[in-house]
């Protein structure tokens, strides 16, 4: 009886072990999903910044042509 006690006390343990292991597994694959959505999205908004950038420039441009015009 001890020994069956002891046999599922030792398979727990096993399964805890197992679960605590698979979890950590999940985490780290979390972060390290989440960490490349981070870069992905530092990037897109760059990307983002440096287009909205040069649209205003432009505009700038086009407006500074339409006020030399008017001059003339």
């Amino acid at each position: 009886m001890l020994a069956d006690v002891y046999q599922r006390w030792e398979s727990t343990a096993q399964t805890w072990v197992q679960m605590k292991e698979d979890l950590e597994q999940n985490i780290k694959e979390s972060q390290r999903l989440r960490e490349h959505e981070e870069a992905k999205t530092k990037e897109e908004i760059q990307r983002l910044s440096e287009a909205i950038l040069q649209l205003e420039l432009q505009v700038s441009k086009k407006q500074e042509k339409k006020s030399f015009c008017r001059w003339f």
